[in-house]
């Protein structure tokens, strides 16, 4: 029953996104200057809660006014993606819209599916949550980056309504782990991100992150402070941090790291 609501899910996941690459296409063969591929792919990774993932994002962007290039901020484009972050064990891929009316204002809506094999989390009781199976939900973020001489910071909100194949009991999230009410649960998050340019190559930022379900209660907060690099397509920064949550006491100390290759040139400005 599992494996063939998972089939469903993909199927009309992949009807979506061909439905707008088809709607896109039609406007591209047209201007075909103005719409292309793009893709990215990296890694993350954390001391606490203990984790890490392989990501993978390709989308389909399309100007819709304005002109974009090096240097160039005053455009918006749609763009279709699928985005993948996960080892194996535990699994996420999303599959939605970037809408930005403005480079730097975006709108990305989607369905978000999880699939967990091992359910086995250092911040999670396992015993009493679902750890494992399938998560589903429909999302939407809204963010926006702003700029003023060498100094970045970008702001975003966003939630999503999850829900369980199994109701059974209370389920686990393992990537905010957080616990979510087993009929379905509502989680925020809140992010705030600053970067300070020395040069084209190092940089340095805080990051301030907090997650909660809205109905269950649970949430976490996270700080940190980081060095940023950036070489060629590749990017990179590693930082330490602290990590609470309501479902681990007391307050804990962190690493983190993330790095990055753009193997093609996007409309995103991030």
């Amino acid at each position: 029953m599992l494996l063939q609501t998972e089939l469903i899910m993909v199927r009309c996941a992949l009807r979506v996104f061909g439905l707008v690459f088809v709607f896109l296409n039609g406007f591209s063969r047209f201007e075909l200057a103005r719409a292309d591929w793009d893709w990215r792919a990296g890694a993350a990774g954390r001391s606490l809660p203990i984790g890490a993932a392989a990501i993978a994002e390709v989308g389909y962007g399309h100007l819709l006014w304005g002109e974009s290039g090096p240097g160039k901020v005053i455009y918006g484009f749609v763009r279709p993606f699928i985005r993948y972050q996960g080892v194996g064990l535990a699994n996420r891929g999303d599959i939605g819209i970037d809408f930005n009316p403005v480079s730097f204002v975006q709108f990305r809506t989607g369905l978000r599916s999880r699939y967990r094999i091992l359910g086995n989390f250092d911040t999670i009781d396992c015993q009493t949550a679902n750890c494992r199976g399938l998560l589903t939900s429909p999302f939407a973020v809204g963010r926006v980056l702003m700029g003023w001489k060498d100094l970045i910071v970008m702001a975003a909100y966003g939630a999503e309504r999850i829900t369980q194949a199994d109701p059974s009991r209370r389920f686990g999230e393992e990537m905010s782990s957080l616990y979510g009410n087993a009929a379905g649960d509502t989680m925020t998050l809140t992010d705030i991100t600053l970067v300070y340019r020395f040069n084209e190559t190092w940089g340095v930022g805080a990051v301030f992150q907090s997650n909660r379900m809205q109905e269950y209660g649970s949430s976490n907060f996270f700080q940190g402070a980081f060095v940023r690099r950036e070489w060629g397509q590749w990017s990179g920064l590693v930082g330490l941090g602290t990590y609470e949550s309501s479902t681990k006491s007391p307050l804990g100390g962190l690493a983190f790291f993330q790095f990055e290759y753009r193997g093609t040139s996007s409309l995103l400005l991030n």
